[in-house]
């Protein structure tokens, strides 16, 4: 479920600038709008096909218990739209979607006033006859995941059902931690991030639900967020390693100015760094953070500042894992909650249910070309050589014999991400003695083009 929260701004700098990449979205959702009504669920299956949901604000407020939610299907690219509803899903919502083919996929409906109501269906037909598949409880209708057509699961929260049979029966998976009712507060069944057989939940109170074999077996992971006054808003892994969540400051009644804050990992989410607010774009942050598959530290992040209005909305792009931010385009009209990438140049985008304020769009092809711009590669240019690690008074920097040293430059970063200082590449030895100990990070760099990031330690 999402609350409207409003954003403070927050005067901020982006590590290398914000040059805004040229790139577009094309509005494919034409005939789809209806008041009050968003886009909740995307799953992209290749350039072509796309599955979503669409679900109403007065829904969403109980003020209406006789609309259906409804689950759309394009086979070209966006340019027609299927559109079922399901006879029994009157008062709900359509939180949690799994699509494997144009053929196949299933939908979680929840009935936040009468749980009881709340459902998993399937179709293998494309949307022309969808079947119950699973009973009601209290983990019903929220987020639903298949690895494949007979591996999946479902979850509200901790409580986590998975399934060897396609959903014909569902079980308590092994070593699942305490109970926890509910997933993050503000979105649903599409509140969590899966690469292969791992899957990453975000709990309420701040901590990571993880399996790491399909769900048969779970561990929690704490994060910055574990008692403090911030909510996850979205959490993104490009591979089993590399990942970013945001958490929104606010209070418990989620009545105060709030403005989010965004950790990066390195590890599979054993341990989180914050990425620091200067090295962010200049706006208080609402929406998604989605990765880019076939990277290793590309994501997009959407940024709007509520006090300014939609002329403040931007979509962002990193390709150091957060550590820097380009402005993708020149600003956009509409409000982007949901990311769905393929590829570097294959993706979606949904409106939220802000969208009355924006406008009525609600879906979006990427037409940017790859998101992986040249200047700004995922990997190293070349491979380079820093020693010793851990440094205590100085280390060195090496590179590949014959590499022109004229234009490179060595710049350090803390644990949080804050300039330290910038050398010529030319000088081998970095002196570190006054430094106190800690996580810190070399970037090297040729111009503006970021050859590579490396973490060492300071004892």
């Amino acid at each position: 479920m999402k609350p409207a929260i409003t954003f403070i701004f927050i005067s901020t700098l982006c590590l290398f600038g914000t040059h805004p990449l040229s790139a577009q979205w094309i509005n494919q959702g034409a005939g789809l709008f209806q008041a009050e009504s968003w886009v909740e669920v995307l799953q992209p299956i290749n350039s072509n096909v796309v599955w979503a949901t669409i679900d109403n604000y007065e829904v969403f407020l109980g003020n209406d218990t006789s609309l259906l939610p409804r689950i759309i299907r394009s086979t070209d690219g966006g340019q027609t739209w299927q559109q079922d509803s399901i006879p029994g899903t009157e008062g709900c919502m359509a939180l949690g979607m799994s699509a494997l083919s144009k053929d196949t996929a299933w939908v979680t409906f929840y009935n936040g006033r009468n749980p009881a109501k709340s459902r998993l269906y399937q179709t293998i037909d494309s949307g022309n006859s969808w079947q119950p598949k699973f009973q009601p409880d209290t983990v019903a209708g929220l987020g639903v995941h298949f690895f494949d057509a007979e591996h999946g699961l479902i979850f509200r929260g901790s409580k986590v059902r998975i399934t060897n049979d396609g959903g014909a029966t569902w079980q308590i998976p092994a070593s699942l931690p305490t109970a926890i009712n509910k997933n993050i507060y503000n979105y649903g069944g599409d509140a969590f991030t899966a690469y292969k057989n791992n899957v990453w939940i975000p709990l309420a109170d701040g901590r990571v639900l993880k399996t790491t074999d399909q769900g048969n077996h779970w561990s929690l992971l704490n994060t910055p967020l574990v008692g403090d006054s911030v909510s996850f808003n979205c959490i993104a892994f490009t591979d089993a390693q590399h990942g970013l969540a945001v958490g929104i400051f606010t209070n418990a009644t989620y009545s105060a100015l709030s403005f989010s804050r965004v950790f990066r990992t390195e590890d599979g989410g054993t341990t989180w760094s914050e990425v620091a607010s200067s090295n962010l774009p200049p706006q208080g942050f609402f929406g998604a953070v989605e990765e880019i598959p076939g990277t290793t530290n590309t994501f997009i992040m959407f940024g709007v500042n509520y006090f300014v209005g939609a002329g403040e909305a931007y979509d962002y792009v990193t390709h150091d894992g957060g550590l820097s931010w380009q402005k993708v385009g020149n600003g956009t009209p509409e409000t982007r909650e949901i990311y769905k990438f393929l590829s570097d140049s294959v993706g979606w985008s949904g409106n939220g249910y802000l969208a009355p304020t924006f406008g009525p769009n609600m879906l979006f092809k990427w037409n940017g070309g790859s998101l992986v711009d040249a200047n700004e590669p995922n990997a190293p240019v070349f491979e380079w050589e820093q020693f010793p690690n851990p440094a205590k008074d100085w280390f060195q920097v090496r590179f590949p014999a014959g590499t022109n040293l004229s234009d490179l430059n060595i710049t350090l970063y803390d644990h949080a991400h804050h300039f330290l200082s910038a050398n010529s590449a030319t000088v081998e030895t970095v002196d570190v003695h006054t430094l106190p100990a800690g996580v810190y990070y070399t970037l090297v760099r040729r111009g503006q083009k970021l050859l590579g990031i490396k973490q060492w330690v300071k004892i």
